[in-house]
């Protein structure tokens, strides 16, 4: 209560604070495509799917690698791949094109393959880092 310039009665009131609904939080969904392509010079394609709960931007980096038959004496392919994509509510796809660059391993080849990958984004209502790490099996198949 409150009492103002000696009024015998105190001044009464309420303050009503109502907040609008908070903001949602940022729900990341990435992925692999379990079936990717190989072009006959070893050149590697692999993608998946990618949506956000609200817009930003996903980082991503990743690997793929591949140990081929006997003929390939051990060695491996392998390779990194770095992505900045857009990324909204409506699922899109992202690629990679992947390509061995090292002389001292082997080129891509059809067949299993291991992807890695790290997604970072930054949630644009709350200003925090959310983190994903993906691995998957994916197939290399011949690239038409």
């Amino acid at each position: 209560d409150q009492y103002c310039n000696g009024a015998a009665q105190p001044l009464s009131g309420q303050v009503l604070i109502q907040n609008p609904p908070a903001l949602p939080e940022l729900e990341l969904v990435v992925g692999f495509d379990p079936r990717s392509f190989v072009t006959k010079d070893g050149v590697a394609t692999i993608g998946g799917p990618l949506s956000c709960s609200v817009n930003t931007t996903v980082g991503v980096f990743g690997s793929l690698s591949q140990r081929p038959g006997q003929s390939a004496k051990g060695k491996r392919a392998f390779q990194y791949f770095i992505l900045d994509i857009p990324c909204g509510p409506a699922t899109t796809h992202w690629s990679a094109t992947v390509i061995n660059v090292d002389p001292t391993l082997v080129p891509f080849v059809h067949g299993e393959a291991q992807a890695e990958m790290q997604v970072r984004a930054t949630d644009p209502n709350w200003n925090v880092e959310l983190m994903r790490n993906i691995t998957a099996t994916v197939y290399l198949d011949h690239a038409r």
